[in-house]
């Protein structure tokens, strides 16, 4: 329970917050900030404490950001206090990093929603390939962002680590997601981080809330205590979800079927198909095979996919389930209104239910069965990547690296913290359990090759989306199909080490 700490330090972080003032203007002196931070300050960072760019003329680090989103325009930048506690985080950790190293942080932002995704990209290839100074650094669309790597459009992180080059990025602290620095380098090179820095990342990671007062009335022999018991010896799997959801169905109007109002087990509306990419992390499926040398290969998955696939079918097609689309009774809304006693989700859901009545907890997503090592899942393919663009000079990219990294190691400390305090601790949800679940999720967060990468692998991560599928057929049609499409990636990123 590593952020427990600092969640108890980040609610006076967050009075010191409000004693800004409400009007959303920025009260405090540049220079200044509360003097009570919510840190945990027994895990140092690697940056030198006496590094300064205070004298270098150029000492302005600029991202390029997308803003289509509210959380993707503040992650790296929010430069006026907004009265809102995790973005008020964040513009006070970009004061203690440039007052720390004596340099600017500033972004420049571009509309990067799926629709307008390739223009975004198009202004930064442009940067790049005309070595532009416009742009160091770039928090990227994951799903299809990371392709443009083969375009060589990236820095070799590794140049800049502790671990393998001469820089101050380091890939083994706790801020940083360990799958993404272990999956996704290859040939000795890593193009993308994400962890703590990346708050896109940490709202859309996918787990289950549940509703305590509707178990412990469901379920008067149990308390929902039992859930977190579960969790933590590992017996949290989709069966038990499973049985508890099939025993709560309220016919509230009479209809004789089960409908919006009623009270159920479950609700989805399988999220357009990118949250069910979730239960491969879930289920314990791993698609690709890694050998001594790190190559991967396709791995024989499909004996563990079949019985998994009709383990999640039960889930979402039996008893006490409602699938549906109407946005009127989505299923944030019907949980906020005390109707559902599970549904999947996301972290940023936290957000909506604050409003509410609801004693509401989360759960990582459950697991295939008992015997499986660890909890799973992935996380909306929207969310960011950091990356450092690959025209900058070898000291330039070690000064931003500096930057990244105690940007990535503040956010570890101050923002997490605050965010898990806007999203968890709610009015309604002040559990101490409820920290420990939501660390599980973080820390089971899978920024995996080929989920990054999945645009290159013919949807090998996407056979949940369509619940009716014929899975076993599908695995047939794509089984010559998954390997050259591997290799054809993997000799991309070769030829480019």
């Amino acid at each position: 329970m590593k952020k427990l700490l600092c969640l108890l330090l980040a609610i006076f972080f967050v009075l010191s917050l409000a004693a800004c003032g409400g009007n959303g203007k920025d009260t405090t002196p540049a220079d200044t900030k509360p003097t009570t931070e919510p840190a945990d300050n027994e895990i140092k960072d690697s940056v030198p404490t006496d590094l300064s760019y205070a004298d270098q003329s150029d000492n302005t680090i600029t991202f390029f950001v997308r803003n289509n989103m509210e959380i993707l325009a503040h992650e790296i930048c929010s430069e006026e206090l907004l009265n809102d506690t995790l973005y008020d985080a964040i513009h006070y950790r970009n004061i203690d990093v440039e007052n720390r190293l004596g340099v600017k942080i500033k972004q420049v932002a571009q509309d990067g929603a799926y629709s307008a995704y390739k223009a975004w990209f198009e202004v930064l290839s442009t940067a790049v390939n005309t070595n532009s100074s416009d742009y160091d650094a770039a928090a990227i669309y994951t799903t299809y962002g990371a392709p443009y790597a083969l375009q060589n459009l990236y820095y070799n992180l590794n140049d800049v680590s502790v671990q393998y080059g001469d820089g101050y990025l380091d890939l083994e602290k706790p801020w940083w997601n360990s799958s993404i620095v272990d999956d996704c380098t290859m040939y000795g090179v890593l193009y993308f981080l994400c962890g703590d820095l990346s708050v896109s990342g940490t709202s859309g990671a996918h787990m289950i809330w549940f509703n305590k007062d509707l178990f412990n009335q469901k379920f008067p022999e149990e308390s929902f205590e039992t859930l977190y018991d579960y969790v933590d010896n590992g017996s949290w799997t989709i069966g038990r979800m499973t049985d508890y959801v099939s025993q709560v169905w309220d016919d509230v109007n009479s209809s004789g079927a089960i409908d919006d109002g009623d009270v159920v087990g479950f609700r989805s509306v399988l999220s357009g198909g990118a949250y069910m990419d979730s239960w491969n992390y879930a289920m314990g499926i791993n698609f690709l095979d890694r050998d001594a040398y790190g190559d991967y290969s396709i791995s024989n998955f499909s004996a563990r996919m079949i019985p998994a696939f009709e383990a999640v079918q039960e889930l979402y097609q039996g008893e006490g389930t409602l699938i549906g689309d109407s946005k009127a009774a989505d299923p944030v809304t019907t949980f906020s209104a005390g109707n559902v006693l599970f549904i999947d989700g996301s972290v940023g859901d936290g957000e909506s239910f604050r409003a509410s009545t609801v004693r509401y907890g989360c759960l990582p997503m459950p697991k295939y069965d008992a015997e499986q090592e660890e909890y799973g899942n992935a996380m909306w393919t929207y969310t960011s990547l950091m990356v450092l663009l690959n025209n900058l000079a070898p000291e330039r990219a070690k000064m931003v690296s500096a930057v990244l990294e105690l940007l990535a190691a503040e956010s570890y400390k101050q923002v997490t913290p605050v965010y898990y305090s806007k999203v968890i601790t709610g009015q309604y949800s002040k559990d101490e359990a409820d920290a420990r679940m939501f660390d599980i999720v973080l820390a089971t967060t899978r920024y995996s090759f080929e989920s990054v990468y999945s645009q290159r692998l013919d949807g090998i991560m996407q056979m949940f989306r369509s619940l009716s599928a014929d899975i076993q057929n599908k695995i047939d049609t794509k089984k010559d199909v998954w390997p050259a499409k591997l290799q054809e990636l993997l000799d991309a990123l070769e030829a480019l080490s």
